[in-house]
């Protein structure tokens, strides 16, 4: 994480997420989906960063092409430099979130919660409690939404995710 932060260098942070991508690999078991893929989800950071500095941001001397000056926040000219800069900062995001899940794989939350300090302990036991509810709702909510497809529940509005809500609150609880 140190060295993810510390540089900006594209080769470095192309050979740091590649190098997270086999490590989550070699974590996988057989036999259960991965809920993450790092390469998957450092180019959608990757295009996406380069895609919103470039539309937002008007620094650098190389023009990329432009946009109608009418067109209010992203007109006007696109900078080269601006896209690999958030380029860049999307492979940082993109090798930093792949790093967490790869330490989150490697190493279980309740062997995390027993190398806590006995004064950080119930902050420790809180975090535990959200960080295994969060996939454990997430789970549970695609669970609930396909069985509301099969009884051929749709969602046209905002309203029609009441029957998703209150399933998914009770088994939360």
């Amino acid at each position: 994480l140190a060295v993810i932060s510390l540089t900006r260098n594209p080769l470095y942070l192309l050979v740091l997420l590649l190098g997270l991508a086999l490590a989550a690999e070699r974590l996988r078991t057989p036999g259960r989906a991965a809920p993450f893929d790092p390469v998957v989800f450092g180019a959608i950071a990757v295009s996406f960063g380069g895609v919103f500095n470039a539309l937002t941001t008007r620094y650098g001397d190389t023009v990329l092409l432009r946009l109608p000056e009418q067109w209010p926040l992203i007109g006007g000219p696109l900078m080269v430099e601006a896209l690999v800069f958030g380029m860049t900062n999307g492979a940082v995001l993109g090798a930093l979130v792949a790093a967490f899940a790869v330490f989150g794989a490697a190493l279980p939350v309740g062997a995390l919660l027993r190398l806590t300090p006995r004064a950080f302990y119930p902050l420790a036991v809180v975090i535990t409690i959200a960080v295994t509810y969060v996939p454990l709702t997430l789970r549970q909510a695609g669970q609930v939404r396909e069985a509301q497809r099969l009884r051929g529940h749709q969602l046209r509005t905002w309203r029609d995710s009441l029957p998703l809500l209150l399933p998914l609150l009770i088994g939360g609880l």
